[in-house]
């Protein structure tokens, strides 16, 4: 969690401030939020089960279309004690809404994952 966040904050440092922080300053400050409430949510989908959600929970995992970003392809769905080891480490973006094709699909908690850009490439090659 907190090499996550030293990250992040590397990261907009460098990119909206212009400014390069030696590795200290940057553990110093991801400390100090840490130490005062910051919460980073987990960033792999395995982490986050009975966190955030239940083993019992049916999940959906979707990814960003290699081709058209408006859209989102389903990558797998089941229950979550389930998820296949090699989802298990997919970064988490967000939970999303989505309406159900069906009544009973209705009850699935859908995760938004991120891809390599060769993952979504071969799942884009694929046909979904």
């Amino acid at each position: 969690m907190k090499e996550r966040l030293i990250e992040k904050i590397d990261t907009f440092c460098k990119k909206e401030l212009g400014t390069n922080f030696n590795k200290d300053i940057l553990e110093n400050f991801a400390d100090y939020l840490l130490d005062n409430g910051v919460i980073v949510p987990p960033c792999k989908v395995g982490d986050m089960v009975d966190k955030f959600f239940s083993h019992n929970n049916v999940i959906a995992l979707w990814y960003d279309d290699p081709v058209d970003k408006h859209y989102s392809n389903m990558l797998w769905r089941g229950m979550a004690w389930d998820i296949p080891e090699n989802y298990k480490s997919l970064p988490f973006v967000k939970f999303m809404g989505i309406v159900a094709e069906s009544i009973d699909k209705s009850d699935t908690l859908n995760i938004k994952v991120e891809l390599t850009k060769e993952e979504s490439a071969l799942k884009g090659a694929e046909g979904k």
